[in-house]
């Protein structure tokens, strides 16, 4: 667990004075923002078809109770069935044409969240045109005296 490893490494402050405490947080959101923003959603198209339920995504680094994970998503997804359908498409197709056109995307993605699209949902269409990047931490040289 990730508290054992802490340890081993010398504690807290050690681990934050390393840099791995933070490489560590911003790879565990690194992995989970990928993984919500590939998941299928409730009233996204798949396959032709209607996703059924939003997929877990499982246990990505700190752990999330059960219940509050089954409750929040019943939440989302009465949020996301009551939105403005006609809305969120439109803002949708709106944010993809200001991404292929090239342009400053900063009103598009107003647009899109004043129409209810979620940071999940842009960042799909952000994805699919851009990809992704993701930095890859090395250790600091060493400095000669």
């Amino acid at each position: 667990m990730v508290a054992a490893e802490v340890a081993e490494r010398g504690g807290s402050i050690a681990t934050i004075d390393s840099g791995w405490m933070r490489a560590e947080i911003d790879e565990s959101a690194w992995e989970r923002s990928l993984l919500e923003a590939r998941s299928p959603r409730v009233g996204d198209p798949v396959d032709g078809a209607e996703a059924a339920d939003i997929p877990s995504l499982g246990q990505i680094g700190f752990p999330i109770d059960p219940e509050f994970e089954a409750r929040r998503s019943e939440q989302i997804a009465g949020w996301r069935a009551q939105r403005d359908q006609s809305a969120v498409a439109s803002a949708r197709r709106s944010l993809v044409r200001a991404v292929d056109a090239g342009g400053n995307l900063m009103p598009a993605i107003i647009d899109a969240f004043r129409a209810d699209l979620t940071i999940g949902e842009v960042t799909q269409v952000l994805l699919a045109r851009f990809g992704s990047f993701h930095p890859r931490m090395r250790a600091p040289e060493a400095v000669e005296s």
